[in-house]
């Protein structure tokens, strides 16, 4: 479950059109403005053409702008717009943040882009992301580390027992 490495360097940011946040659990949405704020400065220093879209997915159907500030730290409110983020408060699990992700960027004609979730979640998002990635998309992983365990020591604790466990019994239960 956990044998994968980030895609993404830091220090080469490559061309992408959006970043996607699965924003299931506590510090994905921060860490990803953080990465926003990035490409932000780098487009300012003239490092990239442009800055992503920031679209966050995993949030439930209530969750709305005021909310997505909460996640937001005090100095990047000023900075981060309405115009600057998609909310996709649709989907309701990792098959749907796929599917509806991969039609909205038809739609909006995204061609390149980062998926951000956490290292306990990444492996099982890669695969459905690859699967429903019809029209073979670039794209670049990002993990956002909130977990007090790492991958090697996932067995040391109860928590990292229980989120492995779901996360493989969920992609068994995705996979056809």
């Amino acid at each position: 479950m956990y044998r994968y490495s980030d895609t993404l360097v830091l220090s080469k940011l490559p061309r992408v059109d959006v970043i996607v946040v699965l924003a299931g659990a506590r510090g994905r949405i921060t860490g990803a403005v953080d990465l926003w704020m990035r490409y932000r400065d780098a487009e300012n220093f003239g490092q990239v053409e442009s800055k992503p879209i920031l679209y966050v997915a995993g949030t439930g159907r209530s969750f709305n702008w005021k909310e997505f500030l909460e996640h937001v730290r005090s100095g990047e409110r000023a900075v981060i717009k309405n115009q600057d983020v998609y909310l996709e408060a649709e989907s309701t699990n990792t098959v749907g943040n796929a599917k509806n992700f991969f039609a909205i960027a038809r739609e909006k004609r995204w061609r390149k882009f980062i998926l951000m979730t956490s290292p306990y979640h990444m492996r099982r998002a890669q695969i459905l992301f690859e699967r429903y990635n019809t029209d073979n998309l670039d794209f670049w992983t990002f993990t956002v580390t909130q977990d007090p365990y790492h991958e090697n020591e996932w067995m040391s604790t109860l928590s990292g027992v229980r989120l492995t466990w779901l996360e493989y019994l969920k992609l068994l239960k995705e996979l056809p």
